[in-house]
């Protein structure tokens, strides 16, 4: 094994630079890209492992003192060794240029799931689940850094961990927490440890290094600085936009400054195509591809997988109505695209166009035309929305479904709305408005 380098930080006196990422979540399979193109589902596959590969060269790059990881460093508690494997190959990058790496465990990699057969490369320190621990940096003896962390001992911890890390001492230089948990609401994410605000600021850190969410968000600005990184990869169309890690610097003050870094290799990016005023599918397809361009040309190089929501009322939507039409469009404009750097593959075309008729006028007839839109109003005053949950309760309250079902919002109930007025009405009325 190579002897670390002897270096000297671009951390100085009372000051620390790091590098705080969380939720690799490496090894996470992509089976429905992967059945449409085995090309791309590679290029998917590879992803998770190659921004974590990015964050250890920015961490060279940048001459950091230590990397932080704030868990689930794999997707599944059943690590495959070949995912144990790259990472200790990465960390051992950093052992070689003295850069040190501390790590908690999450839900996803909780510390019953790690093999006891592999050896993590020197200046790795993994946190213990049985209680906080306190590292300092460099040494016990030179105290420049207090990270204090506590991995999960298990897959499921509903206890708040937080409660249970020490208050800064008087005597403990600057002072990082690392805990993979839901702080306040938690955004759709499962509670696990979950804690409030006051729960981290009562400690008297300067940084709180937060893993579990995976949209990088800054809950606090300073005094201390609470954030979550977030993933380096986005995975799926929840995970929009970009994704990468922080690299921060602490000051003896306690005040810092804290860049985030793009790492992702692939974006993940939703986007809306209104068909109003198109008159035929030539120019929705052109429409379709200037969109493409544009995503294409803001991607600096890189891939982009992207899903197009037709939306508007128009002429073109009689086309779309017709069985497999969405699909034809698709196959028309995926045509060519190659697993090539700045690809952009579209995902599906999602049809949310209205029928072309004038709303208004229909809406004050007595025939059963009248009637869809007069109930379809109706179904979506305010209050109104309960009686569609009521109707949807049954599914979402059987045990099997409803771990795959999100909470219904008034956004989704009114598109729902929206959806059955429109199929009736491409029913009962011509393309003509009779």
């Amino acid at each position: 094994m190579p002897v670390p380098q002897e270096r000297t930080p671009s951390s100085s006196g009372t000051e620390i630079r790091f590098i705080h990422t969380a939720d690799l979540h490496l090894g996470t399979p992509f089976t429905g890209i992967s059945k449409f193109s085995p090309e791309f589902g590679k290029i998917l596959a590879d992803a998770t492992y190659q921004a974590f590969e990015e964050i250890v060269s920015l961490a060279i790059r940048e001459n950091v003192s230590f990397l932080i990881i704030s868990g689930d460093i794999y997707d599944s508690e059943e690590h495959r060794i070949y995912g144990q494997l790259f990472v200790r190959k990465q960390l051992q990058r950093l052992s070689d240029v003295g850069i040190r790496a501390y790590i908690v465990f999450g839900n996803h990699d909780p510390l019953n799931g790690w093999s006891n057969h592999i050896r993590w490369p020197e200046g790795v320190h993994i946190m213990s689940g049985k209680t906080p621990e306190v590292v300092y940096f460099p040494s016990d003896v030179d105290r420049r850094a207090a990270i204090v962390g506590m991995s999960f001992a298990r897959k499921v911890i509903s206890e708040n961990l937080a409660e249970l890390f020490p208050q800064k001492k008087q005597d403990w230089p600057l002072t990082i927490g690392m805990l993979h948990c839901t702080a306040g609401a938690g955004n759709g994410h499962e509670p696990y440890a979950p804690c409030s605000m006051q729960d981290l600021t009562g400690t008297g850190y300067d940084y709180w290094a937060l893993g579990h969410i995976h949209t990088p968000v800054v809950l606090r600005e300073n005094n201390p600085a609470i954030i979550y990184s977030g993933n380096p990869q986005g995975r799926d169309f929840g995970e929009c936009g970009p994704r990468g890690c922080y690299l921060v610097t602490l000051s003896g003050s306690g005040k810092g400054d804290h860049e985030f870094v793009e790492t992702c290799q692939i974006r993940w990016e939703d986007h809306e195509i209104s068909i109003v005023g198109m008159e035929d599918t030539d120019t929705l397809i052109t429409a379709i591809e200037d969109a493409i361009a544009d995503i294409r040309e803001n991607s600096a190089g890189k891939g982009t997988i992207c899903r197009f929501t037709l939306t508007g009322r128009g002429a073109v939507h009689t086309v779309l109505a017709r069985d497999n039409a969405t699909e034809d469009i698709l196959e028309a404009v995926r045509e060519g695209e190659c697993p090539s750097p700045g690809f952009v593959l579209i995902d599906r075309l999602i049809d949310r166009t209205e029928h072309p008729v004038d709303r208004e006028s229909v809406a004050c007839r007595t025939d059963i035309v009248g009637d869809i839109i007069q109930i379809s109003d109706l179904l979506m005053q305010e209050g109104d929305s309960n009686i569609i949950r009521g109707e949807l309760s049954e599914l979402y309250n059987n045990a099997r479904f409803k771990r795959y079902l999100n909470e219904l919002t008034d956004d989704d109930i009114e598109a729902l709305v929206r959806e059955a007025e429109t199929y009736l009405l491409d029913q009962f009325v011509g393309d003509d408005g009779e």
